[in-house]
């Protein structure tokens, strides 16, 4: 039904105390299910940007919201979700998450635990070990349901299982940000 996205463990840093769950049927169909998700979004985010004043759009003058995640069509969906009032960064891996997160001081952090290059639960460490990122608030995004302690341990504001429900994460940013 759609794009399918298919890793091997290996594939990710590893994160402590999680291991990794073994690829199902129901893991399947959360791909599936995400893809149609993302299809759907890009109508409503295409019928959305379809001009009607010539004049260019100013930026958002909301808050900046990192968003960390591997796949792309993920983060494009956590932009359609929480809508054009944000500012929103994006990284694919941990380590480039953690640069621009020293660079730009995000006022939100949405984090996928499993990402190449450095996991989730490190990166989080290391914005609460810094000075200047230790209160940023912090939502944790993982298909790993079971990683929510670990997430918590690590210093996590929220913790939302994927698939996501786009209200409990918009509920989620606006009670942070508030």
């Amino acid at each position: 039904m759609g794009d399918t996205v298919a890793r091997r463990p290996a594939d990710y840093t590893a994160v402590r105390g999680v291991e990794a769950p073994a690829p199902t049927a129901a893991t399947q169909r959360t791909v599936d299910g995400a893809a149609e998700l993302h299809r759907l979004s890009q109508r409503k985010m295409e019928a959305a940007e379809t001009p009607t004043d010539p004049r260019p759009r100013a930026e958002p003058a909301g808050a900046t919201i990192l968003v960390c995640d591997d796949e792309p069509s993920l983060r494009e969906f956590v932009r359609a979700v929480l809508g054009p009032d944000y500012r929103f960064i994006e990284a694919a891996d941990g380590k480039a998450a953690l640069a621009l997160a020293h660079d730009v001081v995000p006022d939100l952090v949405v984090l996928d635990l499993m990402l190449p290059v450095m996991s989730g639960i490190a990166v989080l460490e290391e914005i609460r070990s810094d000075e200047r990122l230790a209160g940023v608030p912090v939502i944790v995004m993982t298909a790993w349901s079971h990683a929510e302690s670990s997430a918590l341990t690590a210093g996590a504001d929220r913790f939302v299982s994927k698939p996501f429900d786009p209200d409990e994460l918009t509920a989620a940013v606006a009670e942070l940000l508030a």
